[in-house]
Formats: structure tokens, sequence, C-alpha cells
């Protein structure tokens, strides 16, 4: 899963989607460019304070000298994939919308790809959309399973880091746990929101609408543009009618969508704990569980495309107390290329397929004939009939 993957709910879901983009007008180049400039950096980097790159051979017999964990981590990335696949599934079933299995890994590589080469995950929800619609998505359903997804991995993120920092074995000031509690105060009062949003989508519209005419008025008054304004208001009211369509599915449906959440976050911890252990990391499986947390959660917020760069030196910063400094290098390698580079690599070839065969099925639909049907006297005498007028009764004879 990316670290960055759609936790900003904000993305640009607003701006004007290129639902008939072709594999030309996805920036695609030039974003893999910013994204490999910067992992190459910090790459360096690693390479700099090491002297050598001897640090990935010696991570890497660690290894393959324990088959057990090595044949464990290839499960459970599979299982990370497929609980990621599990989380659309769940939203597509209670939002009316196809998502056989072969489809929706498409979306699941094609998504991650994407988030990985845009802060922020920016172009993470739209490409979702793009997709489901030339899959035969209703354009509304298509967005709203794009802004709940990411919604909710952002909730779940942030009251985990919450929960992680307030009760974790952490030598914390008495100012920052005064600002943790705080954060958990703004986490219960989210979800509050979020209840009324999907519970009671009309009261949540009024005050929605209060509140930005509210805004609007404060910003004439100040003689500011409202435009801005406006945007934020189409894109919440976006936001809001998603949830109200999920909502009306009942407790059961909530439920399903917050737990495959956890779930495949369960299974991206699972795979660098297990590294870690791999790798011969002498640490406790409590701290294992906290690092591997803390490292994801702080790179999932990183301002770099995938937090490129910041991911591979931050990484360093981060662990290299927990052992020597080839082995927390092998790490960081280690697990950004299972994790990130791997998922790159599958995203961009099954993405650039997806729209290779978008675009063969609309070349064949427009020089595809045109069928004739055969004119009956039935059918002149329908033919001849205002549409208003027809029924399913046989017309009477002349």
């Amino acid at each position: 899963m990316s670290a960055s993957q759609n936790t900003n709910p904000s993305s640009s879901l607003g701006a004007e989607l290129p639902v008939e983009a072709s594999e030309g007008q996805w920036p695609i180049k030039r974003l893999m460019t910013v994204f490999f400039l910067l992992t190459a950096a910090g790459l360096t980097w690693l390479l700099m304070r090491n002297g050598d790159a001897n640090f990935l051979e010696v991570g890497l017999l660690q290894i393959v000298s324990r088959p057990g964990l090595l044949l464990l981590l290839v499960v459970l990335l599979l299982l990370e994939w497929y609980s990621d696949y599990l989380r659309y599934y769940v939203l597509a079933r209670y939002l009316g919308v196809s998502m056989p299995f072969r489809f929706g890994i498409k979306i699941v590589f094609a998504n991650l790809f994407f988030s990985y080469l845009t802060p922020g995950a920016t172009f993470g929800a739209p490409v979702t959309i793009y997709m489901m619609k030339k899959n035969g998505a209703k354009l509304p359903n298509a967005i709203a399973l794009a802004v709940i997804k990411s919604f909710l991995l952002f909730f779940v993120m942030l009251a985990g880091g919450v929960v992680v920092f307030l009760f974790g074995d952490f030598a914390l000031s008495l100012s920052t746990q005064r600002l943790l509690w705080v954060c958990a105060g703004f986490i219960s009062l989210l979800l509050v929101l979020l209840l009324v949003i999907i519970f009671r989508p009309k009261v949540a519209s009024r005050w929605n609408a209060f509140l930005f005419e509210k805004m609007r008025a404060f910003a004439l008054h100040r003689n500011h543009p409202v435009d801005r304004l406006q945007r934020m208001e189409q894109g919440f009211n976006t936001t809001l009618q998603a949830f109200a369509t999920f909502g009306a599915s009942g407790f059961w449906a909530i439920f399903l969508a917050i737990f495959t959440t956890c779930l495949n976050l369960f299974f991206v911890f699972a795979i660098s704990v297990t590294l870690l252990f791999a790798l011969g990391f002498e640490i406790s499986s409590s701290q294992a569980w906290y690092y591997s947390f803390l490292y994801y959660f702080l790179i999932a917020f990183a301002p770099t495309p995938g937090a490129s760069g910041l991911a591979e030196g931050g990484g360093y910063l981060f662990f290299q107390h927990l052992g020597p400094m080839s082995l927390v290098s092998s790490y960081v390698v280690l697990w950004r290329l299972l994790t990130c580079y791997l998922v790159i690599a599958i995203g961009a070839f099954l993405f650039l397929r997806f729209v290779r065969d978008v675009q063969l099925k609309d070349i064949q639909t427009i020089d595809s004939p045109l069928v004739v049907p055969t004119l009956t006297p039935q059918l002149v005498e329908l033919r001849d009939i205002p549409p208003e007028n027809q029924t399913d009764t046989e017309p009477p004879s002349s």
C-alpha cells in the first residue's frame, strides 16, 4: 500500500475529471521523473552513509537464511493487496457498483501507482473514478466510492496515531500530551460529524449551507473573492452526498468499510514487523509494531510524492538506534521495494494496459457497422406513431 495513498480526503475531486483521457493525457512520465529523482536522492544519501551497497546484499542473505519468515513476507504481501481490493469491493457492493476481482485488482494497483506519484495522493482518487466510469459505473457512485475510501483511510490513520501516541510507551512532555488530548478531542468531534453526515444528511446539508453562507458574507464584506469558497462548497457537497448515499446501507456497511480499512493497514504493518525480524533486529514485538506504525504514519503525510526521498532518508534516521547502520539501511530499502517500487511497476503496467484496452474498445465501437433493423409492417406502423402514444399493445391493423 502506498504510504500516502489517499490519506488526504480533500483530493482534487472537484476538478474537471478527465473521463475521456487517453494515455498521453495522463502526465505519467513527468510524475515518474519527479518521483525517481527524489527517490534517487534518498538512496544516494543512504549509500553515502554506508560507503557501499554491500549492506543490501547482507540484508538479503539474512532474509534467505530464514525461509519461514521469507515465505510469510510473500503471503502478507499478497494478503495486503487482496485486503485493499476488499475495501473497494465492500464500498462497491453497497453503492451499487460492479467490482469483479480482475477489474478490482487493476484499480488497486492503478490507485497506488498514482498515489505514489503525486503529493497527498492527489491523482489516486481521480484515476479510480476514471477507471470505474470507463467500466460502466455511474459517475456519482464512482465519486462516492473514491471519496469514502479516501476519507476512511485518513480517519483510521489519524485516530490510530493519536491512540498509539497516547497509550504507547513513549517519554512525552506534558505539553505534547496535552496536544495529543486536543487531537483526541478533534477526532471524537470528527466521528460525531461523520455520524451526522451519514445518518442525518439533511441536517448536515443545512449546516454546510449555513456555514458557507456566513463565510461568503464575511468575504464579501472584506471585498475578498468568493470563487475559492464556491469550489470548497462544491467539494463539501460532493462529500456529503457520497456519505449520505453510503449511509443509506446501514451500520453493517459502515462497519465492514472500517473493518476492511483496518485489516489492510494491519497487513501493511505486519509486513514491516516481519521484515524487521527477518533481518535480525533484536527488538521486542511491541517495539516492532510501534515503530512500524509510527514510520508509516509519519511518511503517510509527507509532502513529497509517495514520500519519495523522505521515506528513505527519514527511515534511516527513525530506525538508526534500533540496529547497525547496514541493517537499518537494508530494512528501509527492502521495505520500500516491497511496498512502493514493486507496486509502482505493477500499477504502471496494469493502468497502461487498461487505457490501451479502453482505446481499442472505443475504436471498435466507432468502426462497428450500424445495424439497421428490417422494417416489417408492424415496425413501420410503430415508427409512424409518436413516442408518447406508443403502448405495449399490438397496433390496430390498417
